[in-house]
């Protein structure tokens, strides 16, 4: 399996870096970096710049990926750096032969076609992410339950690092509001909000199953009792899932892990060998309640 990584992420650092060597002295002492919507230049770097920035990048995510490709963090490094590649291309095919910065002119489809080849470059690497190791089935918590017993639990875990960047985003995203072009200012408030969403996770175990959501209430992660397998408290080391925030997916990539800290966490194994992962205080008690809501179950 670890020929397959290798190969993306050398496919990637080609991408990269190998038309700026091809074409050098094609391109103009400038070139165009930032597009309007319609695809003309608005923004420019030296041709070196350029390359560091454009090819430098993604050739050191790339380089991330191969490192941990057992970890979830692989696939999102491999397609933060396809995507970046894909820009670094499209930069050198767009000023190629071109007098100036200003004539350059960048096609739309660029956009979607970065996208798709970052998501086939994750799930290529997903398919190597092992899973960590677990507690074996006869150490796994379970509270004792009847049918007929009603319960409920409810936990949380909080991030006070991502709270800070949150807020520290968000000061300086009102200076920028005045300060820079928009909409600078507003993708800034714009992050602030997202850093602070996934500062916290709010965990509620029931007989509907286990239900994951930010600060906000959103996004939201639900799985029916009769999805789940089992479950596990373990200690969550957040580069192993991918780092912090709301990583992975399970649909996509059968793995996916929402990490607010370094600690206690719930591993929930389904049905179908799907893995979620969660942070929250009281992990141990959440995972009883779910193996005794199994237990239980008369859905299953």
């Amino acid at each position: 399996m670890r020929r397959i990584p290798m190969m993306v992420s050398a496919a990637i650092v080609v991408v990269a870096i190998a038309p700026w060597i091809v074409w050098w002295s094609s391109l103009p002492s400038d070139v165009a970096t930032h597009w309007d919507l319609s695809g003309d230049p608005n923004g420019h770097l030296s041709r070196a710049v350029a390359l560091a920035v454009l090819g430098g990048v993604s050739t050191a995510l790339a380089l991330g990926a191969a490192m941990r490709f057992r970890d979830l963090a692989s696939p999102i490094l491999a397609f933060v750096g396809c995507v970046i590649g894909s820009a670094s291309l499209s930069t050198v095919l767009a000023s190629r032969d071109e007098p100036s910065w200003t004539t350059a002119h960048l096609a739309p489809g660029w956009i979607g076609l970065g996208l798709a080849l970052g998501a086939g470059a994750a799930w290529l690497y997903s398919r190597s992410v092992s899973t960590p190791v677990v507690p074996s089935t006869g150490d796994r918590p379970t509270l004792a339950l009847s049918d007929s017993e009603r319960v409920a639990w409810i936990g949380s875990s909080v991030s006070q690092l991502l709270r800070v960047v949150a807020f520290a985003l968000l000061v300086f995203g009102a200076i920028s509001l005045f300060t820079l072009p928009e909409p600078g200012g507003v993708i800034i408030l714009l992050a602030a909000l997202l850093v602070a969403n996934f500062a916290s996770a709010h965990v509620t175990v029931s007989r509907a199953g286990l239900r994951t959501s930010g600060t906000f209430g959103w996004p939201r992660v639900t799985i029916r009792i009769d999805r789940i397998a089992s479950a596990d408290a373990i200690d969550v080391n957040p580069m192993r899932w991918g780092g912090w925030g709301y990583r992975g997916s399970l649909r996509l990539m059968r793995r996916a892990a929402w990490v607010t800290r370094k600690g206690p966490g719930v591993h929930v194994v389904l049905t179908d060998g799907k893995e979620f992962v969660v942070t929250v205080d009281g992990a141990e008690e959440a995972a009883a309640v779910v193996n005794g809501l199994l237990a239980t179950s008369t859905s299953r």
